[in-house]
């Protein structure tokens, strides 16, 4: 069993998800649970943890996720186990030389001892991992993962997590408490509660409300004198009379984290971005709750009067700043941000109904919170009153306001931003009011006429708004508000929801003419209502009376303006009720109707109503497949041939079919079409069968009918609508069985053709035909075949450029999709009309637009052919191609032609790999041409470059790294080639994850041969992504510790990577950098990072280790000299700033960019660090030391980020 747990320690870092998970799974349950972990498990553990943290796939990271808790359990019981003697000790387990968790003191150390040692410090490595995990740097998914494995290990193990570590303790529960790690822990938490993500804050914010109290006191250090009172993180000035009730406690709990809240209403206020309003939400919320809990005498109350007075100073500062929006919007978009404090009342709610039990609230509380609902209700009402004349702006994106100056620039999207948001806020407000059960404490509180104020809010939003964001919150209210009346006892409020059913029937008729945002809220009023009672004889009427509203025939007068079309709010309230998994059985009985009532809709002379139609008829069709699209071009086809179920069941479809094919003869078409242009009539036929095509590509065709309907398919097939004919191609090729599709494929290319269009649809039928075969089929080369012997009447006969693209599309699919294994009898380019055809490929069309399809189609068959070509023929790349591409590109770094420059980038691969293996002595000129090269790709592989230009790189150095794996990186003759290794790396980096794939299999490759050359016996396997990168440094740090440009490279990667790493460029200065980087970004709609993958803190670490792993011969004076200039001035500014700004909880370092800056200067100073002890070198060491210790005095006086005090720690060891 050892030997299989080493086995499958080295396969935790596999490419392949499904064997990671085997391997993992192995490890973490054994044959033996209480047997200690192996040395070497414990080291690949250590290596493959933070590259499942950063595991890109959801299904996969939650795999993981499942696996690195039961690995803790067990490892937790493990450590419980030693501390009393329980265990069952491996005598064989020795400790390897180079083991990564191994120390020089473990050898001297009984074996019981050293694995208890050993399995303590591998805990310990998790913990100060996971705090790097929390930093603002790190991605969405390392966050997540973190996030919840801090969550489990407070639920599992709270001494373990938060503790000190030791091997003398007898229990783990009785472990002193790390302040140290607590603070840092505490930090990050505080600052994530602010994090852009929701479920990232929401976790953020519950781990918070599951942190001791103890662990609270390691932030309450200096800064006490900054914060304020929570009453007063609410008002814009000062508050009195309340504030001894609810001032911050003089325990260290709250004081940290009222400063917390304070910067956080600060933040949401000058920003006014939804995560930072949350945020503050969450953050106030959690004071109160701890505050309370830090006054509350023994008989603990679930809502206290510290509570009471917190929701209402919440509701007093709400009023002054509707006040302000009343009087001046303008002013309050920048000044009065009433989203956070909505969002803390709402919590708040929250919190009471959470941990208040069902039918269990008393007398006082209930009196408590029916005069909380009543003020609540009023300032719901008030928001609604200030914003919604321009919600209800027919178009409120393009509300331009009164009056804009310079003293008060606030343009329409800030503007309409705030007022929807506001609108949301309150309105989910309302919502955790009303939300929950029956027995929930706030709806117990609720008396008859809160019901109905809630209710006739709601619904009068929903009827009036126009902003989709808006109303969509306000209809999810609104239905629970219907649910509670229905549930209520009183008959009167039993009977609110059919009363407003009877106004939205009226508000139908009245809003005939307003025909805007797909009938704005009235369907969700239809839905609320009808939420209440899914089934039963009220929800067949509400059904009824839509549908003979949409079934009135709408006038024919003129082009009126005004013309009401109540028919359109009822088709959209039926497709919406249709579209509702709630109603999924109440709404079979109607389908048969419904599809009638849509199939007249599309008849109709109104484009509104042929519209509204066409969605009903994509929801009805939805249905009748049980909400989902079972289409699969790869699926057998034989249930298209058999009668479908839908058939049976709804025995009008098949009639409604043909009707919609052939819906009107030329008489009806001129009747009905008098005067409207020809594009409409294509768009109402388009109208009509597209939705009787999408029924035959899902269901196929009833035997009965199969004749018929295919013969109307088809000749829709022949039209002049490409749309129409690509959607009946796709249609009718899901027909044929799959034994039939050859024969198929002969009858349709013999069969004559009398037009272009219908060229153009037999060419789309048999491309949806030949995707059914798949690429080992033997009817492929068949197929292929006969496709090719057409070559010269579908293009050198054939002038018209659209069908000779598709023809050539055609033969790309084959290409991409044909085993060279089904030409392995063949000879491809002795096929009658290759050369013709390769030459027909590479030849210039005209400069016009028509013929640009024609273009895309030869620029995306060209390399198929020639990859095809090879791996049937094994012949290269053409030489003078290669030679005339390079020529084009290496002048300036780029290709001339970006329309080409990703095929170009592919054939360079190739080429640059031959010319390397004929020019063995590496002469200048080949030097160069390496050198123009890499600066091509590092060009390409630039985060603001196309995606397809960053695949073309990456796949033009995987063509040469596999014909050419044996590339020298560590002379000077090379150095091109330094670089290529680099831009292999960056390409793991990338933020597609196609590139990173090809650049991991790539590396994969690459290591696996230099191994096998070099007669190295270590295991070579596919490797994930991360573990790419890593091994493809470990290979560079082995080859290049002594390559001065290679340590040139590193310098710049830990500063700060810079375009062209030739040499050290004149650096920005970094107190300039600091300056810059500190203030606040108060822009509303931040413009997203470039590269969400990569961690730019992280990977300065990763850089640090390999220049620590450096010899010194490398190192240039001259570079170090600046290096050292540049360092000790970025010290001095850390210092000025530690020591006139405390930092603390969401302090001026927890700002990315600023983190990043700081670690890039520490990993620097700790650089110089490491070189100082080299005399020759000549960095003076002892003033960094004292510089560093000066910071470290100052960091920890203000509280300053962990992970630069750690830092600091190392270098001064």
């Amino acid at each position: 069993n050892d030997s299989i747990e080493v086995i499958a320690s080295h396969l935790l870092c596999h490419a392949d998800a499904q064997i990671r998970l085997l391997a993992f799974t192995f490890i973490v349950h054994p044959s033996a649970p209480k047997c200690p972990f192996l040395s070497i498990v414990l080291s690949s553990l250590a290596l493959a943890l933070p590259h499942y943290h950063a595991e890109i796939d959801p299904k996969a990271r939650q795999d993981h996720l499942a696996l690195i808790k039961r690995l803790f359990l067990r490892l937790i019981g493990l450590l419980t186990n030693f501390s009393r003697g329980l265990f069952d000790f491996k005598s064989q387990d020795i400790i390897p030389e180079r083991d990564l968790l191994a120390q020089d003191s473990l050898r001297s150390l009984k074996p019981e001892a050293a694995s208890l040692q050993q399995h303590l410090t591998f805990f310990e490595w998790y913990r100060a991992f996971l705090l790097h995990e929390l930093d603002s740097t790190a991605s969405y998914q390392r966050h997540a993962v973190s996030l919840k494995m801090v969550d489990f290990l407070l639920s599992n193990g709270t001494g373990f997590l938060l503790g000190r570590m030791s091997n003398t303790t007898s229990k783990a529960e009785r472990r002193d408490l790390d302040n140290s790690f607590c603070h840092d822990l505490l930090t990050s938490l505080l600052a994530l509660v602010l994090d852009p993500f929701d479920d990232v804050r929401e976790l953020a914010a519950c781990i918070l409300q599951s942190i001791p109290p103890e662990a609270w006191a390691s932030l309450s250090k200096e800064g006490a004198s900054e914060v304020r009172t929570l009453s007063q993180i609410c008002a814009r000035g000062p508050v009195a009379g309340d504030d001894a009730s609810l001032s911050a406690h003089n325990s260290s709990a709250i004081s940290g984290l009222t400063l917390a809240c304070q910067r956080a209403a600060k933040r949401a206020q000058s920003t006014a971005r939804a995560d930072h309003a949350d945020g503050f939400g969450r953050l106030y919320a959690l004071a109160v709750g701890i505050d309370n809990e830090s006054k509350q005498t023994k008989q603990k109350k679930t809502w206290s009067d510290n509570d009471q007075l917190a929701l209402c100073r919440l509701m007093s500062d709400l009023d002054d700043r509707i006040i302000t929006i009343r009087t001046d919007i303008h002013t309050a978009v920048k000044t009065a941000s009433l989203h956070g404090l909505l969002i803390a009342a709402r919590y708040l709610v929250i919190r009471y109904n959470s941990q208040t039990p069902p039918y269990k609230i008393e007398p006082t509380q209930c009196h408590i919170w029916g005069e909380n609902v009543d003020r609540l209700l009023v300032l719901s009402s008030d928001v609604w009153s200030a914003v919604k004349h321009i919600l209800c702006a027919d178009a409120p994106e393009g509300y331009e306001p009164d009056i804009v100056t310079d003293e008060n620039p606030v343009g329409p999207k800030d503007l309409l931003s705030f007022c929807w948001r506001a609108l949301k806020e309150s309105s989910t407000l309302m919502h955790s009011l009303i939300a929950g059960f029956k027995g929930a404490p706030v709806v117990q509180a609720f008396q008859k006429h809160h019901y109905r104020t809630f209710g006739e809010l709601a619904f009068t939003e929903l009827a009036e708004l126009r902003h989709r964001g808006a109303f969509s919150t306000v209809s999810q209210t609104f239905a629970d508000c219907c649910i509670r009346c229905v549930e209520s006892e009183d008959l009167e409020t039993q009977s609110l929801p059919k009363e407003w059913y009877q106004k939205t029937l009226l508000c139908i008729q009245q809003r005939a003419s307003a025909l805007t945002r797909r009938s704005a809220g009235l369907p969700a009023m239809i839905i609320g209502i009808l939420s209440a009672t899914p089934k039963g004889p009220f929800f067949d009427t509400v059904l009824k009376d839509l549908q003979a509203i949409a079934h009135v025939k709408t006038e024919t007068n003129g082009q009126n303006e005004n013309l009401e079309l109540p028919q359109v709010h009822a088709f959209n309230s039926l497709k919406d009720i249709f579209t509702d998994a709630r109603f999924n059985t109440s709404v079979e009985q109607h389908m048969c109707s419904s599809l009638e009532l849509a199939v007249h809709a599309l008849e109709s002379d109104r484009w509104a109503v042929r519209n509204c139609g066409l969605m009903l008829m994509k929801a009805l069709i939805t249905r009748m497949n049980n909400g989902t699209n079972t289409l699969s071009s790869k699926a057998p086809s034989s249930s298209r041939h058999s009668s479908s179920p839908i058939y049976h069941k709804y025995p009008n479809v098949p009639g409604l079919i043909l009707r919609l094919l052939t819906h009107e003869d030329a008489a009806e078409s001129e009747r009905l079409h008098q005067g409207v242009t020809f594009p409409e009539k294509l768009v109402s036929q388009a109208q009509h069968v597209f939705p009787a095509l999408e029924i035959i590509e899902q269901s196929g065709i009833p035997k009965e009918y199969y004749a018929e309907i295919r013969k109307a398919s088809w000749d829709h097939l022949e039209g002049p609508v490409w749309a129409i004919r690509d959607k009946a191609a796709k249609a009718l090729s899901y027909l044929p069985k799959s034994d039939a599709i050859e024969s198929e494929v002969q009858r349709c290319l013999q069969s004559s053709v009398s037009s272009q269009n219908s060229l153009h649809g037999r060419l789309l039928y048999l491309r949806y035909l030949t995707t059914r075969l798949g690429s080992d089929s033997e009817g492929m080369h068949v197929v292929f075949l006969e496709m090719f012997d057409h070559f010269q009447s579908m293009i050198l006969e054939n002038r018209c450029p659209i069908t000779r693209s598709t023809y050539i599309n055609l033969l790309a699919d084959l290409f991409e999709a044909t085993s060279k294994d089904n030409f392995k009898d063949c000879n491809i380019c002795s096929l009658n009309g290759w050369q013709l055809f390769t030459h027909y490929l590479h030849e210039d069309c005209p400069e016009n637009p028509a013929f640009a399809l024609e273009v895309a189609a030869k620029r995306r068959c060209r390399p198929l052919v020639g990859r095809f070509q090879e791996s049937v023929d094994g012949n290269s790349v053409e030489p003078d191609i290669s030679q005339t591409i390079f020529a084009d590109m290496s002048a300036s770094g780029v290709p001339h032609h970006p329309e080409h420059a990703d095929e170009m980038l592919r054939k360079t691969g190739r080429f640059m790999s031959s010319l390397i293996k004929e020019d063995i002595n590496l002469t200048a000129a080949v030097d160069e041409m390496v050198v123009a090269w890499s600066k091509a790709l590092q060009l390409a592989l630039d985060e603001t470059a196309e995606v397809s230009i960053r695949q073309a790189a990456v796949d033009s150095l995987a063509e040469f790294f596999e014909y050419n794996q044996r590339v020298e990186v560590h002379t000077d003759k090379t150095s091109g080639h330094l670089h290529l290794f680099l831009s292999l790396y960056d390409s793991l980096l990338d933020d597609d994850e196609d590139v990173r794939n090809t650049g991991s299999a790539t590396v994969s490759k690459l290591l696996a041969s230099v191994a096998a050359q070099d007669d190295n016996t270590a295991v070579r396997i596919p490797l994930m992504v991360p573990a790419a990168s890593h091994q493809l440094l470990e290979f560079l740090k082995a080859r290049c510790r002594n390559y001065s440009a290679f340590w040139a490279e590193v310098v710049q990667r830990i500063i700060g990577k810079q375009p062209r790493p030739q040499q050290l460029p004149v650096l920005p200065s970094p107190r300039t950098s600091l300056e810059r980087l500190k203030p606040e970004d108060t822009t509303l709609f931040v413009k997203e990072k470039q590269n969400l993958y990569v961690d730019e803190a992280k990977e300065a670490g990763i850089w640090l280790k390999v220049l620590l792993s450096m010899d010194s011969t490398a190192i240039e004076t001259k570079t170090l000299r600046k290096l050292e200039s540049w360092t000790l001035e970025g010290i001095d500014a850390l210092i000025e700033t530690a020591s006139t700004e405390f930092d603390g909880p969401l302090g001026w370092t927890s700002k990315p960019e600023v983190l990043t800056l700081g670690v890039r200067i520490l990993h620097a100073a700790h650089a110089l660090m490491h070189y100082s002890r080299n005399d020759s070198l000549g960095v003076n060491g002892s003033g960094l030391r004292t510089r560093l210790k000066e910071m470290l005095v100052m960091s920890e006086q203000s509280q300053v980020n962990g992970t630069w005090m750690r830092i600091i720690r190392r270098s001064l060891e």
